[in-house]
């Protein structure tokens, strides 16, 4: 199944505030909170849009993102009864 979006999580502000910086001008992301089922560590999550999945593949892949240390989540669903997956990236 398609997921409605995408979720990347972080350890901390500090992190989601890198990656914000990384993702400006290459990918649209909006700035949530990060659901407490998640993570209790940092507050702060981007969501990305469905239809920007091969961008955001190419970036996670690349290892651009890696000095933020985000963990992908596949999202199916909203609000409380929105499921999550954690995504595993295999190295291309």
């Amino acid at each position: 199944m398609t997921p409605d979006c995408y979720l990347l999580s972080f350890r901390s502000a500090h992190d989601a505030m890198k990656a914000q910086t990384i993702l400006d001008g290459k990918l649209a992301y909006l700035v949530v909170p990060t659901p407490r089922s998640l993570s209790g560590s940092c507050g702060i999550s981007l969501k990305i849009a469905a239809q920007c999945e091969d961008a955001l593949m190419k970036l996670l892949r690349s290892g651009t993102l890696d000095v933020c240390g985000p963990r992908c989540w596949t999202v199916e669903g909203s609000g409380p009864f929105a499921e999550y997956e954690e995504m595993k990236l295999d190295a291309d």
